[in-house]
Parts: structure tokens; C-alpha cells; sequence
């Protein structure tokens, strides 16, 4: 399920509107902390909680031409100690591509452990570590899987690419 909260232009469900008294982002962050909830209660009532690898990341840091409106980079706690990301959305500093990620799969990985991992990692690994997790060997279907991806975002171009090589 993909959102697109917190992105601006902020709206936000008449029941959230100046829930938090912190303004419009944190109402839609409110919202959308409401929904996931209710996205996981139907998890839990339908049996598939256990069996259910859920993914909550974002694709970028702040909008800060935005202002307030646009988030924050926060920081990160290294050894006790608070550093303040710098950058936004578009930049290769670190406030612009360090966001929050979490992966919840209780019958792979139970509640009671609990793992940090500080170093900036790319939702480009997730769809390799999931591949691998099911246990298919993408080495062997490298092309087909390129061929595949392409002729889904390019159909008319990969079509006439494979008839002039002849494939």
C-alpha cells in the first residue's frame, strides 16, 4: 500500500484537521499513523499478521522550499549523541536520504529482538533482499528480469528493440 502522506500539498481527513494543535504536518502524520493502525488491525484479525512482511520507509527527506510545511531532517542518536542531519529532498547529503525504515515480519524475525542499523541503505536493496529471502536466485534471471521490468515501463519501445535484434 503506498501513501502519499506527508507529501505537500499537506491535506488532511476532517477528523485529523488540528488533532495534534501542531500544526498541518503533524495532523497528517497523525492520519496516516491512524490508518496504519488500521491496515495492521486487519492484518491481525484476518490471521496474516505473523505471516506478513510489512515495509514503512519513505523515498527521500524534507520538502524544505516548503518551510515548516515540508518536514524535517531530524537527527540521528550515534553513542548518546544527537547529530543534526543536514539537507533536504533532491540533496545527496545525508537529511535527504536518511529515512525512517522498518521492516516487521514476526515469523521470520520475533517482537522481542531488536536491531538498529545506523548506515544509509537504499530501497533499491529491498527488492533483492526479498528475492532472496523467498529463495530464488535472481543471478540466473538477471536479463529476464531487466526485460521483464522494461517491457512493463516501455512496452512499445522494448517491443520494436527485440524485433531488430530478433529476439
Amino acid at each position: 500500500m503506498s501513501y502519499v502522506k506527508v507529501h505537500t500539498a499537506l491535506f488532511t481527513n476532517d477528523k485529523f484537521v488540528n488533532s495534534t494543535k501542531l500544526g498541518d504536518f503533524a495532523d497528517n502524520v497523525s492520519e496516516l499513523d491512524w490508518s496504519i493502525g488500521e491496515v495492521m488491525d486487519a492484518l491481525r484479525g484476518s490471521g496474516m499478521d505473523e505471516d506478513t512482511l510489512i515495509i514503512f520507509t519513505s523515498d527521500h527527506g524534507p520538502y524544505a522550499e516548503r518551510g515548516e510545511e515540508g518536514g524535517s531532517a531530524g537527527f540521528v542518536e550515534v553513542n548518546g549523541v544527537k547529530h543534526n542531519l543536514r539537507g533536504a529532498k533532491a540533496q545527496n547529503w545525508e537529511g535527504g536520504i536518511r529515512v525512517p525504515g522498518i521492516l516487521r515480519w514476526l515469523k521470520v524475525q520475533p517482537t522481542n529482538m531488536e536491531h538498529l542499523y545506523h548506515p544509509a541503505a537504499s530501497q533499491l536493496d529491498i527488492f533483492q533482499r526479498i528475492v532472496e529471502a523467498a529463495g530464488v536466485d535472481l543471478a540466473s534471471r538477471r536479463v529476464w528480469c531487466l526485460m521483464y521490468l522494461l517491457s512493463w515501463m516501455w512496452p512499445r519501445r522494448l517491443r520494436l528493440t527485440k524485433a531488430r535484434r530478433g529476439i
